[in-house]
């Protein structure tokens, strides 16, 4: 059995949850709407963030545990987690950490070894923050369990589990925070704080929608100025087809509770301004509805401020926006202005189960009729994907196999 990595398709049925690409430019038209209806109150429900245990590859005796990877903050385009080495507890001299980067959306690993014959304890851990793609992002955790004395690290390998003194855990990271989680304990810019989009591709943004333009203070108060970028869908030069209106809700400068409702168009890029309201904390709650006829959803978060209330074919976000453009370490968050959401029960199935589709089967068909493809999928990453294959076609074994496919650098091998 032999590991491949590729950018080729493969055709894999699977693979359904697809985003539909759009682009826009638009400067929308907005109306408004106030209610006198108060603030919703705290959300409560069991934060779904553990890890989704793919494949184990190299030494069986490591089964994987979920307190291998503990998730500490989802925000939809990124995720944050650390590594914990609780897999041996004697110690390893290398563990390495194989995951997609922020910077540029490309697959790094993170190797940590040791050179002066001190071990990895138990307990030891590691944060890294990886991009995230349809709502998940793929990790592959690897690590040496042989005897440390055949250990070299020089000739060890990093980010493969080649043989029995390899350990290597495939895990995918939700990254849509789903429940009312702790806020963290400094940030930079506005944090989606809880998001109800159930299992609609469609609502996954590709980075934070809210984008601060000025800070201010007004009527005693600090205010921030913000707009909405359509991040939904991505960069593709063809139009918005999914988002027909927008519902953001926040406290205006005046104290009030205020809902904007903002119609879009196919060329949607960003909406107007909105100034908001800060709290003594130097932060303030801005909740974003986004709606439209093809979106397969009806949230239980949702802002009380909007006319009508709760409605279908919406995905709903809740973001903290601070007010000043330095890092801000908050005792507290500024109230919501939403009712609470019960979050989804079940993962989608393109990340439990990963089929193909047989596209076209040539040479002794007639030998083989009722054919299944000797390959199964153990990693995707949208676009690349990890396959293994085995040789079942002749039990007593066969003089040749060959595997024609497109590698991760665009050649045919």
């Amino acid at each position: 059995m032999r590991t491949f990595v590729t950018n080729f398709l493969l055709a894999m049925a699977a693979i359904a949850i697809q985003r539909h690409p759009a682009s826009a430019q638009q400067s929308p038209n907005s109306t408004t709407t106030e209610t006198d209806t108060e603030t919703g109150g705290d959300i409560e429900c069991t934060q779904q963030s553990k890890p989704i245990w793919k494949e184990s590859i190299g030494n069986e005796a490591y089964a994987f545990k979920d307190e291998f990877v503990v998730i500490t903050r989802q925000d939809v385009d990124t995720v944050t987690f650390s590594v914990n080495q609780k897999w041996k507890s004697d110690g390893t001299p290398m563990v390495s950490v194989a995951y997609r980067n922020i910077e540029g959306n490309e697959r790094v690993c993170d190797k940590r070894a040791s050179t002066n014959g001190t071990l990895i304890g138990s307990g030891s851990s590691k944060e890294y923050t990886a991009h995230c793609s349809h709502g998940y992002s793929e990790v592959g955790i690897y690590s040496y369990v042989g005897t440390t004395v055949d250990f070299d690290v020089e000739e060890c390998e990093a980010c493969t589990a080649p043989d029995s003194n390899y350990i290597g855990y495939y895990v995918a990271l939700p990254c849509v925070p789903v429940c009312d989680p702790s806020p963290p304990d400094c940030f930079t810019g506005p944090v989606v704080h809880v998001a109800d989009i159930g299992e609609e591709a469609a609502c996954i943004y590709e980075s934070n929608p809210i984008k601060t333009t000025s800070f201010a203070a007004t009527d005693g108060a600090d205010s921030v100025t913000f707009k909405i970028d359509n991040t939904w869908t991505p960069s593709t030069g063809q139009a918005n087809d999914r988002i027909s209106s927008l519902s953001v809700s926040y406290l205006n400068v005046a104290g009030e509770n205020k809902c904007e409702q903002v119609t879009v168009g196919t060329d949607f890029d960003h909406t107007p301004s909105f100034q908001a309201r800060c709290g003594s904390d130097k932060t303030t709650t801005v909740m974003i509805e986004i709606h439209g006829s093809t979106l397969d959803h009806t949230p239980e978060l949702f802002s009380k401020h909007c006319v009508g209330g709760q409605s279908s074919n919406t995905c709903s976000y809740e973001f903290i926006v601070p007010c000043t453009d330095e890092e801000l370490c908050p005792d507290s968050i500024s109230s919501s202005p939403s009712a609470a959401p019960t979050p989804p029960t079940t993962v989608p199935e393109c990340v439990e189960e990963s089929k193909l589709d047989v596209i076209q089967t040539t040479g002794n068909v007639g030998v083989y009729p009722d054919f299944v493809p000797p390959i199964t999928i153990t990693a995707q990453n949208v676009d690349e994907v990890s396959f293994t294959v085995t040789q079942t076609f002749n039990k007593a074994g066969i003089p040749m196999m060959a595997v024609r496919y497109i590698g991760t650098e665009s050649k045919v091998k």
